[in-house]
Parts: C-alpha cells; sequence; structure tokens
C-alpha cells in the first residue's frame, strides 16, 4: 500500500514519498478572493478579474518553478469539505514537483486529442467559449466528470488568455453542476505535459472497495444523460 507524506511547512521546500521513494516538492497556496465565495460566483463578484488575477499568478509561480528546477507544477483546487478542502475561503493551490506526476505522465501520447474530437463529434460537450470546450468524459469516474481542454492547440501549459478562458469555462461548468446536483463538493486540476487539460471531478459518490483497491470505477449516470442535463441547465 503506498504511503504519501510531506514534510515541511507550507512554504518550504519539503520531500513528498510515495512507496518510499522521495520527491522534492513545494507546496504554496493561491487565494482567489478574500471573501468566502466559491468559484462559481467570482464572476457577479468582480467580472473577470479576479480570474485573471489567478491566471497571472499561476503563470508567476510556474516560470518561477521552473527558475529553481522544478518541472512539473500541479495546479488544483478542493471545494467542500468533502473534496478536501483546507481553508474556509475559496482558493488555487500549487505544488511544485520535480516530475511529472504517475497520473499525469501515463497519460496516453494522442489521447487528449481523441478525446476531445469525441466530445464534439457526439452529445458530450457541455459548453464552450473560444477554443476552449468542456465535455464530460466518456468514461468518466464519478457522474458529471468533465475534461476543459482547447479544441485545437498543443501545448504543455496555456498562454495566460487561454487560461483566463480555461478557468472561465471551469465556472461555468460548475455552475451548471450546482444548476443541476446542488452545491455539490467537487476538485479539479490542471494536468500539462503533452496536452494541458482540466479535469473536473464532482464528488457525488463515495470510493469505496471496488474503486479503491482494484481501480474499477462505478459510475451510475451514462456522461451522454449527465452532458444533456448540463446543456441544459442555465450558467450566469
Amino acid at each position: 500500500m503506498p504511503v504519501l507524506r510531506r514534510a515541511g511547512g507550507p512554504d518550504a521546500a519539503g520531500e513528498l514519498r510515495r512507496g518510499g521513494r522521495p520527491a522534492k516538492s513545494r507546496h504554496p497556496r493561491l487565494a482567489r478572493s478574500r471573501r468566502a465565495e466559491p468559484l462559481s460566483r467570482l464572476r457577479a463578484a468582480g467580472g473577470r478579474r479576479p480570474l485573471a488575477a489567478t491566471a497571472i499568478a499561476g503563470a508567476a509561480r510556474a516560470d518561477a518553478a521552473r527558475a529553481e528546477g522544478f518541472g512539473y507544477l500541479h495546479a488544483f483546487v478542493n471545494e467542500g469539505r468533502v473534496a478536501g478542502a483546507s481553508l474556509q475561503h475559496s482558493h488555487s493551490q500549487l505544488v511544485w514537483l520535480r516530475d511529472a506526476p504517475p497520473a499525469a505522465a501515463g497519460e496516453a501520447p494522442g489521447g487528449l486529442r481523441d478525446l476531445v474530437r469525441r466530445g464534439r463529434e457526439t452529445e458530450l460537450e457541455v459548453t464552450h467559449r473560444a477554443d476552449v470546450i468542456a465535455f464530460c468524459h466518456p468514461a468518466g469516474r464519478l457522474p458529471y466528470e468533465m475534461a476543459i481542454a482547447s479544441k485545437e492547440e498543443l501545448a504543455p501549459w496555456p498562454d495566460g488568455a487561454t487560461l483566463v478562458v480555461a478557468l472561465e469555462v471551469l465556472r461555468e461548468a460548475v455552475q451548471r453542476l450546482q444548476r443541476v446536483e446542488g452545491l455539490v463538493p467537487w476538485n479539479a486540476w490542471l494536468h500539462q505535459g503533452r496536452d494541458w487539460h482540466i479535469e473536473l471531478v464532482p464528488r457525488l459518490a463515495t470510493l469505496a472497495g471496488i474503486e479503491l483497491g482494484a481501480g474499477i470505477y462505478v459510475n451510475t449516470v451514462a456522461p451522454e444523460d449527465a452532458a444533456a442535463a448540463l446543456r441544459s441547465a442555465e450558467a450566469d
């Protein structure tokens, strides 16, 4: 059974150990808002500005991480206690890693492009803005799991303008989800590498023995049904 352990303060270099193998890391936080507002309400709180500020800060932290020899910046949001939120106010978090984590390194070359094509050509698309699309994953681990990616661009990290649009699409996807299922907890993270994308996983089910022990996920909502419900829901 793998063990994950971190030593050091939130802004100090530490070590992540999984299965006894050390990996240098740093774990700073990016506060999105001084008020306790979820991501879905940030536009009402101040237009694009909070999302743009998050994108600018994230890009600056990514540059700083690379300058210090950390090759991978894992950016994520935990919203809701069940999803692992550590603070009451809404905030993003960053973990600086020397190498890509297994979940990102193990992604198949060209796999995201195939998923994006399926999202555009079938009934899986939820919404899109400019060149960025959100769609329900055809083999989602949990109900309403979505991916957000560029329709065409192949890049390990989105440029500043694209990242702002991607965060707007994420915000809209969460709004639609909440119209359908209420204020559910959720996790989202940005994968970089061969082709950047954001994964959004609502925590609508409990992971049990079959998921944790066998890696087999039981999703009770068909992705086509999930996408149809999300498309029919209104967003601000």
